[in-house]
């Protein structure tokens, strides 16, 4: 039997979040046992400017990264329903920053498009569009500002606040976190790994009519692509609960996207 899927997306990172899986409004509940191990040790000897341009350049460079102007992944997903069934499937996501996101979703035999402008967010399926919920939009906004390229370039922005460092253990290995606040007062915890200096985890929240919901996504299998190293793998937990696992299969960074790509079929 066909499973018939409803959702809307809220994103992190590098990939999508499902909040719902069925034609009801319920939001996912997912296991607790799989939530990321955290806890701390002693305080940092670093600051939060030396962590960040660490990073930069763990990353590829500072100059590098303020090159990206768009980006493509394309991805093997797997969501979890309310009652830990595993929904498999594929998505393609395009970036142009700072402030277009469009991420294509394809499960079994049903397809569907979400988009953000800059300003708007849409639903597209059946070559037809329609204005998104605030949800959807908050978490497409928040998700084109978690790349390296965003997040850490604008953490270093004078307008940003920046909170003292703290030393973590993520999953058994030391990290360092920073709470940041950007100049548009969206407020991020990142983890790095404090070996590696790349981001290893991300926390925020997402605010809309739904309320308030807590949004991790933890990064990993770090490899080099054009010269920057990029995570091929991310975990996402919603309000604490495992909710998607991504694998991705391919990047590329400045491709070329029409501006097609940014609206709507029935909007042009």
């Amino acid at each position: 039997m066909k499973k018939t899927i409803s959702y809307a997306v809220a994103f992190v990172a590098l990939i999508a979040l499902f909040r719902f899986v069925t034609s009801r409004v319920d939001p996912w509940k997912y296991e607790t046992a799989a939530s990321p191990e955290t806890g701390k040790t002693s305080a940092s000897p670093r600051t939060p400017e030396e962590v960040i341009e660490a990073s930069l350049e763990a990353y590829g460079g500072s100059e590098r990264l303020a090159s990206i102007r768009e980006m493509s992944l394309k991805n093997r997903i797997k969501v979890y329903d309310k009652d830990q069934r595993t929904l498999e499937g594929r998505s393609t996501e395009y970036y142009r920053f700072p402030d277009q996101v469009r991420v294509d979703f394809e499960f079994e035999s049903q397809r569907v498009s979400h988009l953000y402008d800059g300003l708007e967010a849409y639903t597209i399926s059946g070559g037809k569009s329609a204005k998104a919920p605030d949800y959807l939009t908050e978490g497409l906004r928040r998700d084109v500002k978690h790349f390296p390229s965003t997040l850490l370039l604008a953490a270093l922005d004078e307008r940003s606040l920046l909170a003292p460092v703290e030393s973590k253990i993520l999953d058994g290995r030391p990290a360092l976190s920073i709470d940041i606040t950007d100049w548009e007062n969206d407020f991020t915890t990142v983890w790095f790994d404090a070996g590696t200096f790349l981001m290893s985890r991300i926390d925020y929240v997402l605010y809309s009519s739904l309320g308030a919901d807590t949004m991790t996504v933890l990064m990993s299998d770090y490899r080099p692509v054009e010269g920057i190293q990029t995570a091929f793998a991310a975990r996402i937990y919603y309000n604490g609960e495992r909710a998607q696992e991504t694998a991705v299969e391919e990047v590329r960074y400045n491709p070329g996207l029409p501006d097609s790509l940014f609206v709507p079929p029935d909007r042009r």
